[in-house]
Formats: C-alpha cells, structure tokens, sequence
C-alpha cells in the first residue's frame, strides 16, 4: 500500500500543475479532466475539490459544479466561499427548489447572527419566487407572519399580485399608502425583499416590486415599482425615499419625517426625462402636528442635470400659524441643474430673475429673487 501511495504522489501535483495550466490558458475542457484525475487520486483535498467545481462552472457543466461545491461545504462547513460557490452553480443551474433549500440551510447555519439571518431571509423569499410554486410561496411568507418582515412580505406580494391583475392604481394605493409606508419600511428590513420576475444571477430584471428599509428610526428606506434591469431601476416607474428622526427636547418628544417621490423613466438607478419630484416634510410633537410642508416639483432632467424650466408647487400647513395653510409655486429656468437668468415681468416692468414666486396660481409673480440663487441645485 505504501508503495501503491509514493506512486501515486508525483501523478497528484502533475495533474494538479496541468489542471492550473489549462485553467489559466482558458482551456477549460481539459483543466476539468485534470483537477478531475487529481480528485480520483486524492479526494480529501479541499483545494483539490475547489479547483474542480470552477473549472466545472467555466465549462458550463453546472449540475456537476453543484454537486462538487456541495461536497466543499460538506468537507468545510465554515468556508464562505465554499457557501457562495454552491449558491452560484445553484443559480447557474437553475436548481431554484435547491436554491431555496440553500438559503433555508443558511439561515440554520446564521442562528443566533442576527444580521446574517436577516440577510439570508430576504435571499430565502427571493428564491422561493424563482421556484413558480405559489402553494411553496404562500406557506414561505406564512413562515414570517410572527417575525418583523411578515407586514412587508404581507403588503408587498399583495401589491404584486395586483400588479399581475392589471390593478396597478390599486397597487400603487397599498403600496405607497402615507399612513402605512413607516411601518412597511421598518418591517422590511435591512436587507429588503423584492416581488418580481428574477434570474439566476439575483438580479431582478423586469418588472416588480423593491421594498428596503432598516432596522433603526433613523435611516433612509427605500420603495421602488418598475421595470428593472442588473438590479437597477429601468423604464417607466416610481421610486420613494424617506427619512424618519425622532429625539426628545426639553420634555417633548420630536418627529421629523421626510417622504419623496420621484416618478419618471429610470436609466440605471437614475430619474431621466421628465420627472415629478414630491417631497413631503412633516413634524409633530408629542403626537400633534407643527408644521407640514408638501413640494411638488417638475423638470426635465438629463444624465441626472435637470434642463429647461423647473416648477415647484408647495402646500405649507401650520396649525399653529395666524395664516394655517397655502399654496405657492416657484419658477427657476436651470441649465446643467444650475439655475440661471430669466426674463419675467413684475410690477410692471421686465427683469432678469434667478426665481420667480407666485401665490395660489401660475397666473402673476408676486416676487422676484435676483441675486444668483447659489443654494438650489437641481440635480441626482
């Protein structure tokens, strides 16, 4: 045996120098023969079983890659990027039932990291749509009902399934309602869910539904309906920010929340062409309302610049204040989202204004500004 052994080792690092040869001369083919030949050899070596499984992957022999990487993580349970490897060949095959088992496996494995299961919670209810199975699906989200994501997963599929119906009003309403949107936000997560068509790279391409949040008071959450592509808005869609900081002064308790909208064509991540800006500002103390101001702003933008004329409609609420509430619009003609120089007629005489105001309607300016209006930027 021993013998049999010594003969055995000079082979090992040939076909093991061979495999590396090939794989890095780009002749996949037969570096996959070789790491094979050496794992016949020598099948212990987790190195060995690494370089099978990415030359298997290069060769477009997926099954097989996910039975190789399945062996690394059995041999190296602790390994991530053994972990990461077998999710890739799962996808690759487009083994999304394995897929989900992966994930499930993941999130036993993350037990007690909570940001880890988080994490693999969100990758879980993203595969399990890749499945096509909506029995597998209803009873995954179910799963989640006593857990901070199940309102999100709740509203989200609902808002999806309307989107499928051809109820996109109705879908918009769910999702975007005012009075819900903090709590589906928080729900989400960290790591957010998404509801929509995929594919194996975990990149949403099409259209659906991206729900991000975080799990403090005092961060930015994110809501995006439309088509996507690479992961990044594409096409005709509506994406929401918001922030939300709470603190307490002098006795009281202090709420500042902070929701925009921006609804436009997208180009990779970005609002393009024409775009409505809405942005909602609101505090309350100790639960009553301070001050709310609503703008609703339209451009045109170009490679993020807004370009032409830009209007801004706000809405002022002060309970508090002698005048309550009103209605005001702004005008500002912006090249490269700088505001510029413009002609308008005030008092009776003619002006080159950097901003225009108006009262209740776009009919008379009532101000001018004429200084260079350096504090507006107009730009993503």
């Amino acid at each position: 045996m021993k013998a049999e052994a010594d003969d055995n080792k000079p082979n090992l690092a040939v076909e093991i120098g061979m495999g590396k040869a090939y794989f890095g001369a780009g002749d996949y083919s037969n570096a996959e023969k070789a790491f094979e030949a050496a794992y016949n050899i020598d099948s212990d070596r987790a190195d060995i079983i690494h370089y099978l499984g990415e030359a298997q992957m290069q060769t477009g022999n997926y099954s097989a890659a996910v039975e190789t990487f399945r062996l690394l993580v059995e041999k190296e349970p602790n390994n991530k990027t053994a972990w990461s490897k077998l999710e890739q060949s799962l996808r690759k095959n487009k083994d999304y039932m394995g897929l989900f088992r992966f994930f499930e496996d993941r999130i036993i494995s993350a037990a007690g990291n909570e940001i880890e299961e988080d994490y693999f919670s969100s990758k879980l209810i993203e595969a399990v749509q890749l499945t096509k199975d909506d029995d597998l699906i209803r009873s995954t989200f179910e799963r989640f009902n006593d857990t901070p994501l199940g309102y999100a997963l709740d509203v989200g599929y609902r808002a999806y399934t309307l989107f499928l119906s051809d109820d996109e009003e109705s879908m918009k309403a769910l999702l975007f309602d005012v009075d819900n949107i903090d709590a589906l936000v928080e729900s989400a997560g960290r790591f957010g869910c998404y509801f929509g068509e995929d594919k194996e790279y975990g990149e949403p391409p099409g259209k659906g539904i991206m729900i991000f949040g975080s799990d403090n008071r005092n961060s930015v959450v994110q809501i995006y309906f439309g088509e996507f592509k690479n992961g990044e808005p594409n096409g005709t869609g509506i994406g929401y920010w918001g922030y939300v900081n709470e603190w307490d002064v002098d006795g009281k308790t202090r709420l500042q929340k902070s929701n925009t909208f921006l609804e436009s064509d997208w180009k990779d991540g970005i609002p393009e062409g024409n775009v409505i800006k809405i942005s909602d500002n609101i505090t309350y103390v100790d639960g009553n309302l301070e001050y709310a101001n609503k703008n609703i702003e339209t451009g045109f933008y170009i490679n993020r610049l807004a370009q032409g004329e830009v209007w801004t409609e706000s809405h002022y609420n002060n309970p508090n204040n002698t005048y309550g509430s009103n209605v005001s619009y702004r005008k500002h003609f912006v090249v490269d989202g700088a505001p510029v120089p413009f002609e308008v007629r005030i008092g009776g005489r003619t002006v080159m204004a950097y901003e225009a105001h108006y009262g209740n309607t776009k009919n008379q300016v009532n101000r001018v500004n004429e200084e260079a209006c350096t504090w507006c930027s107009f730009k993503f």
